[in-house]
């Protein structure tokens, strides 16, 4: 097949296809609808606990917020909850007389991405020197760390006083398999291993400086998710940019996502039941090739006609 009825055949099929993802709600519409249901019931759900006394705030992520997900694909709900009770520090003059102060630690032993959070004591801006709960971990240079086990042994100990099944995947709990809820702890500042994505060159069409900027002022979290291969993943905490992830979603055009849900519908129906267990595609893999073709193919690639073109740039 010569150059140009291969052109033509990605045009027709890419026009197919879109008419089968507007069939399917992958519209501008819809895609805008749930992501202002989502963001309502976020915001009604926060101001819900300071009415409360709670100082937590609580953020939905995921493909439901993002209007990335279509009817049959059984997408959970990925709700995060933000304890601002505790100050995260990124050095001691952030300490904050009376609060739960945590200071952020890249031990030697850390797994990438991921940090230790020390105790701090709550009069003085020093460290913790004796352990108060059986969550604190003292390691052998008598530094005193959270652990990231409370979690999970609090959802289990609620769910079995109120007789409810109880869900693990990850660092996420619940008592349905259709919601994952998560503990984080939001940091002041972005840490240091964050700043090579912003530096790193690019070729200029996305994402744009002004974009860049507000990712940076919106931050990341620490969730109680250990490296699967660390000897000390109890007391690590993983960073997540779920908001400048959600940013970067949120800038998308309607072309853009649909190259998404397409790559996630390939992934669930046809390329991870042939994986037989070495390994399967998640839709972070996905989402990772959509960031990548987003910065490197020019604007003009992506439009209705070209939709195969970027959809095999992400596979490659």
């Amino acid at each position: 097949m010569d150059r140009f009825v291969s052109g033509r055949f990605y045009d027709v099929m890419s026009l197919r296809l879109i008419a089968a993802l507007e069939d399917m709600g992958v519209t501008e519409l819809i895609v805008g609808r749930r992501r202002h249901t989502f963001l309502q019931d976020e915001s009604a759900h926060s101001m819900g606990n300071k009415l409360l006394g709670l100082n937590s705030v609580i953020y939905h992520f995921g493909s439901m917020t993002e209007g990335t997900t279509t009817p049959g694909m059984g997408s959970d709900i990925d709700t995060l909850f933000s304890d601002d009770n505790v100050n995260i520090m990124s050095g001691w003059p952030e300490w904050e007389r009376g609060r739960e102060n945590l200071l952020i630690v890249k031990h030697e032993t850390c797994s990438p991405q991921h940090y230790r959070l020390q105790e701090a004591r709550r009069d003085l801006p020093l460290p913790l020197t004796q352990p108060y709960d059986e969550y604190c971990v003292t390691d052998h240079d008598g530094m005193i760390y959270r652990s990231n086990t409370f979690v999970g042994q609090l959802w289990r100990q609620t769910n079995a006083a109120n007789n409810l099944p109880y869900f693990q995947a990850g660092p996420s709990h619940s008592s349905s398999p259709m919601y994952d809820y998560v503990h984080a702890y939001r940091c002041r500042k972005l840490p240091a291993e964050c700043d090579s994505w912003f530096k790193r060159s690019r070729p200029g069409n996305w994402p744009t400086p002004e974009m860049l900027r507000v990712a940076r002022e919106l931050g990341c979290f620490l969730i109680h998710d250990g490296h699967c291969f660390s000897e000390h993943s109890d007391v690590e905490w993983r960073v997540s940019p779920s908001l400048i992830e959600r940013h970067l979603m949120f800038s998308m055009e309607i072309i853009h996502i649909q190259c998404y849900v397409t790559l996630k519908l390939l992934k669930k129906d046809t390329i991870n039941p042939f994986l037989n267990g070495n390994g399967k595609l998640t839709s972070f893999h996905c989402k990772t090739a959509l960031f990548y073709a987003r910065e490197q193919l020019l604007p003009e690639m992506w439009t209705d006609d070209h939709l195969f073109d970027c959809i095999i740039y992400c596979l490659t």
